[in-house]
């Protein structure tokens, strides 16, 4: 892992809940010199938790923080969005647009602000795969 012109490399973490950006940086973070910061973040329930950590003897400057809600959202054409303006079974076969939330746009817009290095989604994968990336 190079560090680019000797810049300190920022690595964002961003957990699925809160709980988890918690305790994963509390793990990490443990004998770590300076210990772990907190801040605030966008939300006052999506905290910051920054601290010094070397990966592949590069020291880095990790932080993480978590989301709340799904990063990428699914939704029917306006016709099939109403409970009676369609059978059941043309949903089956109905248009679906995927779209990230005006409030998440603003997210990657910061992200590419604080010259990020590596982003690292930690979330557990689940059975219906429900899409959460940032484009």
């Amino acid at each position: 892992m190079a560090g680019g012109g000797g810049r300190v490399i920022r690595v964002l973490n961003v957990a699925e809940k809160p709980s988890v950006a918690k305790a994963v940086s509390g793990i990490l973070s443990k004998n770590q010199p300076g210990g772990m910061r907190v801040r605030d973040g966008r939300s006052r329930y999506n905290k910051i938790f920054e601290f010094n950590y070397t990966i592949r003897n590069q020291p880095c400057q990790m932080l993480f923080t978590s989301v709340t809600g799904h990063l990428m959202e699914l939704e029917f054409d306006e016709r099939y969005r109403k409970w009676h303006s369609c059978d059941p079974l043309d949903l089956y076969n109905a248009p679906v647009r995927k779209f990230v939330p005006e409030e998440w746009k603003s997210l990657a817009y910061s992200m590419l602000m604080i010259h990020l290095f590596y982003v690292v989604l930690r979330i557990t994968i689940e059975a219906y795969q429900d899409n959460s990336v940032i484009t």
